[in-house]
């Protein structure tokens, strides 16, 4: 390797400017939610009003997304006599993944389209969450 490529950086996404940003992503910034964002290329793979909605979160195969393991393991459940759940809660020994890190939600530009495309997506499903 040359020298010359050591000092290259590789610039995975950049944040929108003022003038860059839509209308709806402008709402979106007026909420404060969070997004969970996976620390090798930053695509988003979670929104949320809180870093608590993001643990209860995983996806279609039981899979949680802040802790990467499944959530069976990760979620206490307190029931009552009857059986019912009263509450569910984070249990408190597991941490978040290595792999994935926490943000306030700005949206970003990539220069992928599909990332582009997968953060107009993240947008989308925080204004439904308003």
């Amino acid at each position: 390797m040359r020298a010359q490529s050591a000092n290259k950086t590789i610039v995975k996404s950049e944040f929108k400017k003022s003038e860059e940003l839509t209308f709806p992503e402008q709402q979106v910034i007026t909420y404060n939610f969070v997004v969970l964002r996976e620390k090798r290329t930053d695509k988003a793979i979670d929104v949320a009003h809180t870093e608590d909605g993001l643990k209860m979160n995983g996806n279609k195969s039981g899979r949680s997304f802040y802790y990467g393991l499944p959530l069976s393991k990760v979620l206490v459940t307190e029931r009552d006599k009857e059986n019912r759940i009263i509450s569910i809660k984070p249990h408190k020994k597991y941490s978040m993944s290595y792999n994935v890190y926490v943000e306030p939600f700005y949206p970003r530009k990539f220069k992928n389209p599909f990332l582009n495309m997968c953060e107009t997506t993240w947008v989308n499903k925080a204004l439904q969450k308003i």
